[in-house]
């Protein structure tokens, strides 16, 4: 996954790297629906928390890939005063 986003980037093709990296997201998601960490008793905690910790990290670096495609959205207020003619 990360030599195709990197490829990606090298090439200057953003949207392929955004579509590497969702596709990463959706490979994580499937993973987390078929080991259901949820439905894991309190005899595997240890494999629950292992679950859990695994997808908070894969979390944490697709946040990180994709901050770059994310547009900045809060725009300051203007600094200058409209002058009223009279």
């Amino acid at each position: 996954m990360c030599a195709g986003i990197d490829d990606c980037y090298k090439r200057f093709d953003i949207l392929g790297a955004r579509d590497a990296v969702m596709e990463a997201s959706r490979n994580c998601n499937n993973w987390l629906a078929r080991i259901e960490p949820w439905k894991m008793k309190d005899d595997r905690a240890a494999d629950r928390a292992a679950c859990v910790r695994m997808a908070m990290e894969a979390v944490y670096v697709l946040a990180h890939l994709l901050r770059s495609d994310c547009a900045r959205t809060h725009q300051p207020p203007p600094t200058h005063k409209c002058i009223a003619h009279a």
